[in-house]
């Protein structure tokens, strides 16, 4: 996946290149940008370009660092308040199944995990959607009140505070199940606990299919909700729209009860409702890749990013590892699940029965030196993983320009053109 996205952008790089040089619009941002109407209404000071020489609005850097400072804050406060979030679902889960597990019922005793982990995914898809509504209006008015001189540092600013916040807010569960749960449960006897309240663990499956249904539902939620937003609200406001915007008959129309009245281009465009943009989709299609698609280019920090999660993601939440290591030291995997399993500490069990869970200690609760060696195995999985990915990726960017050969020729063709009238221009008034 990621090897693909890399040779994705580079050739969306290189598609970029020929648009931009095509449109005459590569140098659009940096040198021919207007400043924004709302810029220039609300600047409260002019200054001189140095490079056209008029006197332009002006914003002090210094007051729009403090207000980006500010802006800052309110993102962690606002990611602060996700988690604080995710951190009661996981006790309302907990909880949920403690009651459910008191129950008389049979049936409700051996679902109490699933409709506990159900109810919660629905609740925490509840939550996401009214923090994204919330936060999106939150960031409009943040972002205006940094005062950006053009549209694109406006664009950009917007995008990435929407983005940081949504990523959090959509991911934070998933990332939760993949990666935390069952890790800090403890041991027979020895449980670790969050405010007076014992730690999930997963089934005896894993978290697999418990991640597989927080995805399912936050994913086909989210989907079922935007597919209402983008089809039946339009619908229902276009028709509230043309309602109030119905006339009175009159007495012609009441005469001639057939004929209908013809409406001018303009009043008939006057009962469309008003373009929303496209930001919801592509914000959409940013959190789907992952931080990979978010711009037109790809870093190394987002890069090394996405990578690391990966390696992360097979290293320690997959068998793949433990069982190559099992496979080396004994030859074969006969007992290769007794070796996954512990022994509980002799004064937690009672009768003289034995109790065996997940996890690699010994007899006190302390990690087993093959504890440690499988460590260490998954921390250079996850370094090796990565530097040949990232060595695969430079290849690739290597061979694949970012800015075609033609291309680049008629760039420099019209720029020594650009000199030669420039120089010929000098002359002339010699």
């Amino acid at each position: 996946m990621s090897l693909w996205a890399v040779t994705f952008l580079e050739y969306w790089k290189r598609t970029s290149s020929i648009l931009s040089h095509r449109w005459d619009c590569s140098e659009f941002e940096e040198i021919e940008e207007r400043p924004r109407p709302e810029f220039t209404a609300l600047a409260p000071m002019t200054v001189r370009n140095p490079v056209t020489g008029a006197e332009e609005p002006y914003f002090p850097e210094t007051q729009r660092l403090s207000r980006t400072l500010t802006g800052n804050m309110v993102i962690i406060l606002m990611i602060a308040i996700v988690l604080i979030f995710l951190i009661a679902i996981i006790l309302y889960r907990t909880i949920l199944s403690i009651i459910i597990y008191r129950s008389q019922n049979a049936f409700f005793i051996f679902s109490a995990g699933r409709i506990a982990s159900l109810t919660g995914s629905m609740l925490n898809l509840l939550v996401i959607l009214l923090l994204s509504r919330l936060y999106t209006y939150l960031a409009q008015i943040l972002t205006r009140w940094e005062m950006h001189r053009t549209q694109t540092k406006y664009e950009d600013a917007f995008i990435l505070k929407v983005f940081i916040f949504q990523f959090v807010n959509f991911y934070s569960s998933p990332v939760y199940i993949a990666f935390f749960k069952g890790r800090f449960v403890g041991y027979p006897g020895n449980y670790n606990t969050l405010l007076g309240i014992r730690n999930e663990d997963c089934g005896a499956s894993g978290c697999l299919s418990e991640l597989a249904q927080e995805l399912l539902v936050i994913m086909v939620g989210k989907q079922v909700i935007s597919n209402i937003q983008e089809f039946v609200l339009p619908k229902l406001k276009t028709w509230w729209h043309r309602r109030k915007l119905k006339p009175a008959p009159s007495q012609e129309v009441i005469d001639e009860p057939d004929s209908k009245p013809e409406l001018s281009p303009w009043e008939a465009n006057y009962q469309l409702l008003v373009c929303e943009g496209l930001f919801d989709e592509y914000l959409e299609m940013s959190e789907s890749l992952c931080l990979l698609l978010v711009n037109s280019h790809l870093n190394c920090f987002k890069l090394v990013y996405v990578l690391c999660h990966l390696a992360f993601l097979i290293a320690f939440t997959s068998d793949f590892l433990p069982r190559l290591f099992y496979r080396y030291i004994t030859g074969s995997m006969r007992g290769y699940v007794n070796f996954t399993l512990s022994a509980a500490p002799a004064n937690f069990t009672q009768r003289h029965m034995t109790c065996r869970y997940r996890g690699l200690r010994d007899d006190k609760g302390q990690p087993t030196q093959d504890y440690y060696n499988l460590l260490a195995i998954r921390l250079s999985f996850v370094i090796i993983f990565e530097h040949v990915v990232l060595l695969i990726g430079r290849i690739i960017d290597w061979m694949v320009p970012d800015i075609p050969e033609e291309v680049e020729i008629k760039i420099k063709r019209e720029h020594y053109m650009a000199k030669e009238a420039l120089a010929e221009n000098q002359v002339s008034f010699l």
